[in-house]
């Protein structure tokens, strides 16, 4: 009998505090987690080769003044898809709720465990990641 795949979900937001409680939540629920709470270093792993099922991206970035940008997360949303043609990524903001890149819905903040793990149980059912 095959044994079961374990799914790898990527991780992305700028706040270290989300990063690592996300990342805990999918490590229970035995996803093999990889996280970054740097925008950059998420983009460079991305072209190093870094592999992974599922991606879960903030959309916005805090700047240094108070302002948000959305321009690193979706920068990031569209490297993934356009290096990886249909891996599933889920946007995730709590200042805008449409995303061009991606057909997914985006998730919005603040958003309840129960929530966050249907999001990823019906992406893991449509695509068959795991079998």
């Amino acid at each position: 009998m095959k044994k079961k795949q374990r799914i790898s979900v990527l991780f992305v937001d700028d706040s270290y505090i989300a990063v690592n409680s996300w990342r805990g939540v999918l490590e229970s629920r035995g996803y093999d987690a990889i996280s970054y709470s740097n925008f950059e270093d998420a983009t460079n792993a991305i072209e190093d080769g870094l592999e992974f099922d599922i991606a879960i991206v903030d959309r916005g970035e805090e700047r240094a003044d108070g302002s948000l940008s959305c321009s690193s997360g979706d920068a990031l949303i569209q490297l993934i898809g356009n290096k990886f043609p249909g891996k599933p990524v889920i946007p995730i903001s709590g200042y805008a709720t449409d995303c061009p890149y991606t057909n997914i819905p985006v998730l919005v903040k603040p958003f309840f465990v129960d929530e966050f793990e249907r999001t990823i149980a019906q992406i893991v059912l449509n695509t068959g990641l795991g079998r």
